[in-house]
Protein backbone atom coordinates (compact mmCIF):
# COMPACT_ATOMS: atom_id res chain seq x y z
CA UNK A 1 0.00 0.00 0.00
CA UNK A 2 2.85 2.39 0.79
CA UNK A 3 4.45 1.61 -2.56
CA UNK A 4 1.16 2.29 -4.33
CA UNK A 5 0.68 5.55 -2.44
CA UNK A 6 4.22 6.64 -3.26
CA UNK A 7 3.73 5.82 -6.93
CA UNK A 8 0.44 7.72 -7.02
CA UNK A 9 2.03 10.69 -5.26
CA UNK A 10 4.92 10.66 -7.70
CA UNK A 11 2.51 10.55 -10.63
CA UNK A 12 0.61 13.56 -9.27
CA UNK A 13 3.86 15.49 -8.75
CA UNK A 14 5.01 14.71 -12.29
CA UNK A 15 1.70 15.89 -13.73
CA UNK A 16 1.85 19.08 -11.66
CA UNK A 17 5.40 19.76 -12.81
CA UNK A 18 4.42 19.12 -16.44
CA UNK A 19 1.39 21.41 -16.17
CA UNK A 20 3.50 24.06 -14.44
CA UNK A 21 5.93 23.91 -17.35
CA UNK A 22 3.11 24.41 -19.83
CA UNK A 23 1.77 27.37 -17.83
CA UNK A 24 5.24 28.93 -17.75
CA UNK A 25 5.58 28.45 -21.52
CA UNK A 26 2.18 30.05 -22.18
CA UNK A 27 3.12 32.98 -19.95
CA UNK A 28 5.98 33.89 -22.31
CA UNK A 29 3.67 34.25 -25.35
CA UNK A 30 1.42 37.36 -25.14
CA UNK A 31 -1.41 35.97 -27.28
CA UNK A 32 -1.56 32.68 -25.37
CA UNK A 33 -1.29 34.54 -22.08
CA UNK A 34 -4.38 36.62 -22.95
CA UNK A 35 -6.32 33.48 -23.81
CA UNK A 36 -5.24 31.88 -20.53
CA UNK A 37 -6.29 34.97 -18.58
CA UNK A 38 -9.76 34.92 -20.14
CA UNK A 39 -10.15 31.23 -19.35
CA UNK A 40 -9.02 31.76 -15.74
CA UNK A 41 -11.36 34.75 -15.28
CA UNK A 42 -14.29 32.66 -16.51
CA UNK A 43 -13.23 29.82 -14.20
CA UNK A 44 -13.05 32.14 -11.16
CA UNK A 45 -16.42 33.71 -11.99
CA UNK A 46 -17.90 30.21 -12.23
CA UNK A 47 -16.38 29.20 -8.89
CA UNK A 48 -17.70 32.35 -7.21
CA UNK A 49 -21.18 31.48 -8.44
CA UNK A 50 -20.81 27.90 -7.14
CA UNK A 51 -19.61 29.12 -3.74
CA UNK A 52 -22.46 31.63 -3.42
CA UNK A 53 -24.91 28.80 -4.01
CA UNK A 54 -23.11 26.63 -1.44
CA UNK A 55 -23.33 29.43 1.15
CA UNK A 56 -27.04 29.79 0.35
CA UNK A 57 -27.51 26.07 1.01
CA UNK A 58 -26.04 26.48 4.49
CA UNK A 59 -29.17 28.51 5.32
CA UNK A 60 -27.80 30.98 7.86
CA UNK A 61 -31.00 32.08 9.64
CA UNK A 62 -30.45 34.67 12.40
CA UNK A 63 -34.11 34.72 13.55
CA UNK A 64 -34.28 30.92 13.80
CA UNK A 65 -37.06 29.82 16.17
CA UNK A 66 -37.65 33.42 17.22
CA UNK A 67 -40.96 32.64 18.90
CA UNK A 68 -39.59 29.83 21.07
CA UNK A 69 -36.12 31.26 21.73
CA UNK A 70 -35.81 35.01 22.48
CA UNK A 71 -32.73 37.19 22.26
CA UNK A 72 -30.22 36.89 25.04
CA UNK A 73 -31.81 38.47 28.10
CA UNK A 74 -29.83 40.18 30.83
CA UNK A 75 -32.51 39.72 33.47
CA UNK A 76 -32.07 36.95 36.03
CA UNK A 77 -35.78 36.13 35.86
CA UNK A 78 -35.50 35.42 32.14
CA UNK A 79 -32.50 33.17 32.74
CA UNK A 80 -34.48 31.02 35.20
CA UNK A 81 -37.40 30.92 32.80
CA UNK A 82 -35.16 29.50 30.07
CA UNK A 83 -33.29 27.01 32.29
CA UNK A 84 -35.61 24.06 31.65
CA UNK A 85 -35.65 24.64 27.90
CA UNK A 86 -31.87 25.03 27.81
CA UNK A 87 -31.34 21.66 29.50
CA UNK A 88 -33.48 19.86 26.92
CA UNK A 89 -31.83 21.85 24.12
CA UNK A 90 -28.34 20.78 25.22
CA UNK A 91 -29.35 17.13 25.40
CA UNK A 92 -30.82 17.35 21.90
CA UNK A 93 -27.76 19.23 20.64
CA UNK A 94 -25.46 16.49 21.95
CA UNK A 95 -27.36 13.91 19.88
CA UNK A 96 -27.20 16.08 16.78
CA UNK A 97 -23.47 16.70 17.17
CA UNK A 98 -22.86 12.96 17.48
CA UNK A 99 -24.65 12.41 14.19
CA UNK A 100 -22.83 15.37 12.66
CA UNK A 101 -19.39 13.94 13.44
CA UNK A 102 -20.10 10.80 11.42
CA UNK A 103 -21.92 12.67 8.65
CA UNK A 104 -19.18 15.28 8.24
CA UNK A 105 -16.41 12.67 8.23
CA UNK A 106 -18.17 10.64 5.55
CA UNK A 107 -18.81 13.76 3.49
CA UNK A 108 -15.21 14.95 3.61
CA UNK A 109 -13.97 11.45 2.75
CA UNK A 110 -16.21 11.37 -0.32
CA UNK A 111 -15.14 14.87 -1.33
CA UNK A 112 -11.45 14.04 -1.04
CA UNK A 113 -11.83 11.09 -3.42
CA UNK A 114 -14.65 12.35 -5.63
CA UNK A 115 -14.69 14.62 -8.64
CA UNK A 116 -17.01 16.31 -11.05
CA UNK A 117 -18.44 19.79 -11.28
CA UNK A 118 -21.24 19.23 -8.78
CA UNK A 119 -20.07 21.06 -5.61
CA UNK A 120 -21.72 18.38 -3.46
CA UNK A 121 -20.09 15.57 -5.43
CA UNK A 122 -23.49 14.23 -6.37
CA UNK A 123 -24.21 13.67 -2.69
CA UNK A 124 -27.57 14.61 -1.22
CA UNK A 125 -26.75 17.31 1.33
CA UNK A 126 -30.30 17.34 2.65
CA UNK A 127 -31.24 20.70 1.16
CA UNK A 128 -34.64 20.55 2.86
CA UNK A 129 -33.17 19.67 6.26
CA UNK A 130 -32.41 22.81 8.28
CA UNK A 131 -31.05 21.01 11.36
CA UNK A 132 -27.86 22.44 12.94
CA UNK A 133 -25.94 19.26 12.14
CA UNK A 134 -26.89 19.40 8.49
CA UNK A 135 -26.00 23.09 8.15
CA UNK A 136 -22.56 22.39 9.64
CA UNK A 137 -22.25 19.48 7.23
CA UNK A 138 -22.93 21.85 4.31
CA UNK A 139 -20.22 24.18 5.63
CA UNK A 140 -17.84 21.20 5.68
CA UNK A 141 -18.72 20.38 2.07
CA UNK A 142 -17.97 23.97 1.06
CA UNK A 143 -14.61 23.80 2.84
CA UNK A 144 -13.80 20.51 1.07
CA UNK A 145 -14.61 22.15 -2.28
CA UNK A 146 -12.10 24.93 -1.56
CA UNK A 147 -9.53 22.34 -0.47
CA UNK A 148 -9.96 20.50 -3.76
CA UNK A 149 -9.39 23.72 -5.72
CA UNK A 150 -6.29 24.41 -3.62
CA UNK A 151 -4.92 20.95 -4.41
CA UNK A 152 -5.44 21.54 -8.13
CA UNK A 153 -3.79 24.97 -8.13
CA UNK A 154 -0.86 24.56 -5.71
CA UNK A 155 2.38 23.77 -7.48
CA UNK A 156 0.93 24.88 -10.81
CA UNK A 157 0.25 28.58 -10.30
CA UNK A 158 2.83 31.01 -8.95
CA UNK A 159 2.46 31.44 -5.19
CA UNK A 160 1.53 35.12 -5.36
CA UNK A 161 -1.06 34.46 -8.09
CA UNK A 162 -2.43 31.45 -6.21
CA UNK A 163 -2.76 33.58 -3.06
CA UNK A 164 -4.77 36.25 -4.87
CA UNK A 165 -7.09 33.70 -6.48
CA UNK A 166 -7.74 31.66 -3.33
CA UNK A 167 -8.02 34.86 -1.28
CA UNK A 168 -10.68 36.15 -3.68
CA UNK A 169 -12.76 32.99 -3.31
CA UNK A 170 -12.44 32.83 0.49
CA UNK A 171 -13.27 36.54 0.70
CA UNK A 172 -16.37 35.88 -1.39
CA UNK A 173 -17.46 33.12 1.02
CA UNK A 174 -16.95 35.31 4.10
CA UNK A 175 -18.83 38.25 2.58
CA UNK A 176 -21.79 36.09 1.57
CA UNK A 177 -21.93 34.35 4.96
CA UNK A 178 -21.85 37.66 6.89
CA UNK A 179 -24.62 39.37 4.91
CA UNK A 180 -27.67 37.83 6.62
CA UNK A 181 -26.12 38.25 10.07
CA UNK A 182 -25.21 41.91 9.63
CA UNK A 183 -28.64 42.67 8.17
CA UNK A 184 -30.62 40.83 10.88
CA UNK A 185 -33.09 42.66 13.10
CA UNK A 186 -33.19 39.75 15.54
CA UNK A 187 -30.59 37.05 16.27
CA UNK A 188 -31.96 34.47 18.68
CA UNK A 189 -29.79 32.61 21.18
CA UNK A 190 -30.33 29.36 19.27
CA UNK A 191 -29.37 30.95 15.96
CA UNK A 192 -26.31 32.67 17.42
CA UNK A 193 -24.93 29.35 18.67
CA UNK A 194 -25.54 27.70 15.30
CA UNK A 195 -23.96 30.59 13.38
CA UNK A 196 -20.93 30.40 15.68
CA UNK A 197 -20.37 26.72 14.88
CA UNK A 198 -20.88 27.21 11.13
CA UNK A 199 -18.49 30.17 11.01
CA UNK A 200 -15.87 28.19 12.94
CA UNK A 201 -15.94 25.57 10.19
CA UNK A 202 -15.59 28.23 7.48
CA UNK A 203 -12.68 29.87 9.34
CA UNK A 204 -10.60 26.78 8.62
CA UNK A 205 -10.30 27.99 5.02
CA UNK A 206 -7.54 30.27 6.30
CA UNK A 207 -5.19 27.27 6.09
CA UNK A 208 -5.61 27.39 2.30
CA UNK A 209 -4.19 30.90 2.07
CA UNK A 210 -0.43 31.38 1.59
CA UNK A 211 1.69 32.08 4.67
CA UNK A 212 3.56 34.79 2.80
CA UNK A 213 2.29 38.08 1.45
CA UNK A 214 3.29 41.62 0.74
CA UNK A 215 3.89 42.39 4.42
CA UNK A 216 7.32 41.88 5.93
CA UNK A 217 7.20 44.02 9.05
CA UNK A 218 9.74 42.38 11.39
CA UNK A 219 8.39 44.38 14.35
CA UNK A 220 5.14 42.41 14.34
CA UNK A 221 4.68 39.31 16.49
CA UNK A 222 4.33 36.04 14.52
CA UNK A 223 0.54 35.83 15.07
CA UNK A 224 0.03 39.49 14.19
CA UNK A 225 2.23 39.16 11.10
CA UNK A 226 0.30 36.09 9.92
CA UNK A 227 -3.00 37.91 10.42
CA UNK A 228 -1.65 40.94 8.55
CA UNK A 229 -0.55 38.73 5.66
CA UNK A 230 -3.94 37.00 5.57
CA UNK A 231 -5.60 40.41 5.43
CA UNK A 232 -3.57 41.21 2.30
CA UNK A 233 -5.33 38.51 0.27
CA UNK A 234 -8.58 38.23 2.28
CA UNK A 235 -9.52 41.63 3.81
CA UNK A 236 -12.64 40.35 5.59
CA UNK A 237 -10.90 37.60 7.57
CA UNK A 238 -10.47 39.66 10.75
CA UNK A 239 -14.05 40.94 10.59
CA UNK A 240 -15.38 37.43 10.00
CA UNK A 241 -13.51 36.10 13.06
CA UNK A 242 -14.75 38.99 15.19
CA UNK A 243 -18.34 38.43 14.06
CA UNK A 244 -17.95 34.75 14.93
CA UNK A 245 -16.87 35.65 18.47
CA UNK A 246 -19.70 38.18 18.90
CA UNK A 247 -22.19 35.34 18.44
CA UNK A 248 -20.97 33.89 21.79
CA UNK A 249 -20.05 37.15 23.56
CA UNK A 250 -21.89 38.72 26.47
CA UNK A 251 -22.39 42.48 26.77
CA UNK A 252 -19.27 42.79 28.95
CA UNK A 253 -17.20 40.91 26.37
CA UNK A 254 -18.33 43.29 23.63
CA UNK A 255 -17.56 46.31 25.83
CA UNK A 256 -14.04 44.97 26.48
CA UNK A 257 -13.60 44.25 22.78
CA UNK A 258 -14.54 47.81 21.91
CA UNK A 259 -11.92 49.14 24.33
CA UNK A 260 -9.29 46.93 22.69
CA UNK A 261 -10.45 47.94 19.18
CA UNK A 262 -11.38 44.31 18.50
CA UNK A 263 -14.19 45.49 16.21
CA UNK A 264 -12.30 48.10 14.22
CA UNK A 265 -13.51 46.56 10.94
CA UNK A 266 -17.15 47.24 11.81
CA UNK A 267 -18.94 50.54 11.34
CA UNK A 268 -20.71 52.06 14.35
CA UNK A 269 -24.05 51.38 12.63
CA UNK A 270 -23.16 47.69 12.22
CA UNK A 271 -22.18 47.31 15.87
CA UNK A 272 -25.34 49.04 17.07
CA UNK A 273 -27.47 46.79 14.88
CA UNK A 274 -25.70 43.65 16.12
CA UNK A 275 -26.09 44.57 19.80
CA UNK A 276 -29.79 45.36 19.32
CA UNK A 277 -30.32 42.13 17.39
CA UNK A 278 -28.55 39.92 19.93
CA UNK A 279 -29.64 41.36 23.28
CA UNK A 280 -32.90 42.36 24.91
CA UNK A 281 -33.24 45.99 25.98
CA UNK A 282 -31.74 46.73 29.40
CA UNK A 283 -29.81 49.52 31.16
CA UNK A 284 -26.53 47.71 30.39
CA UNK A 285 -27.40 47.45 26.71
CA UNK A 286 -28.33 51.13 26.62
CA UNK A 287 -24.98 52.04 28.19
CA UNK A 288 -23.10 49.95 25.63
CA UNK A 289 -25.05 51.45 22.73
CA UNK A 290 -24.33 54.95 24.01
CA UNK A 291 -20.58 54.18 24.07
CA UNK A 292 -20.73 53.00 20.44
CA UNK A 293 -22.82 55.86 19.11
Amino acid sequence: QRATATTASGSVDEKAQALSGVVSFIDFIPRLRKIAERVMQAHIASQQSVLREMVRRIKITPDLDSQATPKRANLIAESFKMAGKLKNSLLHRGTLEGRQGLSLSQSLLKKSTGGGDDPTGGEDDGDDDDSPANNENRAGILLAHLERLSTQWLGVLQEDFYGRLMGTLVENVFQEAMKPVLAAECITATAASEIYRIFKVLQRSRSLLPAGGRSSDATLAPDSLELHQTHDVCPSYGKFCALTDIMEFKLNDIANGLNRKRFADFTAAEMVKLVKALFEDSPRRQTLLASIE
